[in-house]
């Protein structure tokens, strides 16, 4: 390269016998220098920093070719993306683990008939931002089959939700706050529907909220989901509970604590990040 330059430094001094304009050698230098420049993904690009399709609608694929894409999907940056060509509205989001969530919609054949590029990293993501974005893609991908009540419920309920990470204490007592603590005390009933299914759900379990708190008994640690109903019959909340053993809750509590104010900061940076289906991931 340094030769190169040299050279045509050269053939600068001498312009008058070989007729070469400034002009032209300085367009020749910034074309070599951009050649010679690595690409960008280049600088970017990592091994594990792939991004995950969130949701699809119409039909989406690589490059036009192979299975249409999924929601849970795993997605490389710089992927091309082609819609089908029929006549429905597409679109998809792609979040990326640098914090990138792309949005992109047609609804015309003709708009429909060019590719959209997934961006590039701009920076290297962190490697919790990695590796969280990466878990919740493999819990989508296992997840996307899964026609049970559990999932079901999960994926359709539109009560207000929180998510609670808890010890259990003596008699397999759990105390849940948060977002339970904005209900007035009182006596309330819940379903608690184990995630585990081999474990059978409990249905109208009475409660009472006090001290901004509810207190539950369950069988065993693990993962639940709980829906509070007041003695209206009417739903308040859903609720996502994972009961840890007392070994499990320094190394668990400290990640999801982590997890959900990241989401929170990215957020502040690109609205519309899924905090409540990622937590629950």
């Amino acid at each position: 390269m340094k030769s190169i330059v040299k050279y045509i430094v050269e053939l600068k001094r001498q312009s008058r016998l070989l007729y070469c304009s400034t002009a032209a050698v300085n367009l020749l230098l910034f074309f070599i220098s951009q050649v010679a420049s690595p690409p960008f993904h280049a600088q970017v690009t990592r091994p594990g920093s792939s991004g995950l399709v969130w949701q699809v609608q119409g039909e989406w694929r690589l490059n036009g070719k192979g299975a249409a894409l999924l929601s849970g999907d795993s997605i490389r940056p710089g992927s091309l993306l082609q819609p089908g060509n029929d006549s429905s509205a597409h679109s998809i989001i792609i979040l990326l683990p640098d914090n990138q969530r792309v949005f992109y919609q047609c609804f015309a054949a003709t708009d429909c008939a060019r590719a959209f590029r997934v961006p590039l990293l701009y920076r290297t993501p962190d490697p919790f931002a990695a590796e969280m974005v990466a878990r919740v893609q493999a819990v989508l991908a296992v997840e996307r089959p899964d026609s049970s009540p559990v999932s079901k419920t999960e994926r359709d309920n539109r009560l207000p939700q929180d998510e609670v990470a808890t010890v259990l204490g003596p008699a397999n007592q759990i105390q849940i706050g948060g977002l339970v603590s904005a209900l007035p005390d009182g006596q309330y009933t819940c379903d608690l529907l184990p995630l585990d299914e081999t474990r059978p759900p409990q249905l109208r379990l009475p409660v009472e909220k006090k001290d901004g708190a509810i207190t539950i008994t369950l069988s065993s640690p693990g993962l639940y989901i709980l829906e509070i109903t007041d003695p209206r019959n009417t739903p308040r909340m859903n609720l996502f509970v994972a009961a840890l053993k007392p070994q499990q809750a320094a190394a668990i509590t400290a990640s999801f604590r982590k997890a959900s104010a990241l989401i929170t900061d990215w957020n502040e940076d690109s609205a519309g990040w899924p905090t409540h289906a990622f937590r629950r991931a």
